[in-house]
């Protein structure tokens, strides 16, 4: 096994410097854990706070942790690289130095550009996986350092992303006549949860689920899913409370 590789140039590290992992597989969660053991930062501790799926991150971000570095998923589904471009202005104007962990591909590729942050590949063995975060380490704690929004804004304005959640003026869940299954369908869609994954655990055809998204977002007045979603986000509190009283 590798010698642990100090963070070097990281001048003034805290005590505890604390990295946000945000991403739907447990084995990237997993092999992050492994590869902070090859960090050697002269008497500073990693802690990782796990998120996997981005209101999990959201809840996080609102609780006022200390975040340092948060790695992101973008090929995860709502994530970083379609719906979830509104997580990156947040970390960003919290100082929080955004790190794409993916496969090398055009959401990655975008990230490194705007972000000006290599990705960090998923692939890669624990130890190369630690030099790249020591590195990042070093970055983050460097003298001077700094984070703008406003590239990553620009960039999400050229692309025509959706609007954040607060811009939507849907009904709330309490006004429109929504089935039982029709909120489990908005509780899954607020944790980003694909078609896919909605069938097997709602027991719901494929044809049934997309169905119900129609009806949704014509509920909603809403003419796309990305729209449908913050909607869900934005109201899952009164979702919950919905499918309590309706035995969901």
């Amino acid at each position: 096994m590798s010698e642990p590789r100090p963070a070097d140039h990281a001048p003034n590290l805290p005590e505890r410097i604390t990295i946000l992992i945000v991403d739907d597989q447990n084995d990237a969660h997993q092999l992050i854990e492994l590869s902070i053991k090859h960090i050697e930062l002269h008497g500073s501790q990693i802690q990782l706070l796990h998120a996997y799926n981005r209101r999990k991150a959201q809840q996080i971000l609102h609780e006022g942790a200390s975040i340092h570095l948060a790695l992101l998923d973008a090929r995860m589904p709502g994530g970083p690289g379609g719906d979830g471009h509104w997580l990156i202005p947040t970390l960003l104007e919290r100082q929080i130095l955004v790190i794409p962990f993916t496969i090398f591909d055009d959401d990655a590729s975008t990230m490194q550009e705007v972000l000006g942050v290599p990705p960090l590949a998923k692939w890669a063995a624990p130890e190369e996986i630690g030099r790249h975060l020591a590195a990042a380490i070093a970055q983050r704690f460097s003298e001077g350092f700094t984070l703008h929004t406003g590239p990553w804004l620009a960039f999400l304005a050229r692309e025509e992303t959706v609007a954040p959640d607060d811009s939507l003026e849907a009904p709330s869940p309490d006004t429109l006549d929504l089935s039982p299954s029709e909120i489990a369908v908005l509780l899954c869609e607020a944790d980003d949860k694909t078609p896919e994954v909605m069938t097997q655990e709602l027991g719901l055809s494929s044809s049934t689920v997309y169905g119900y998204r129609s009806r949704l977002m014509g509920k909603l007045g809403v003419t796309t899913n990305p729209a449908l979603r913050r909607w869900a986000r934005q109201h899952y509190r009164a979702l919950e409370q919905l499918a309590g009283k309706r035995g969901t």
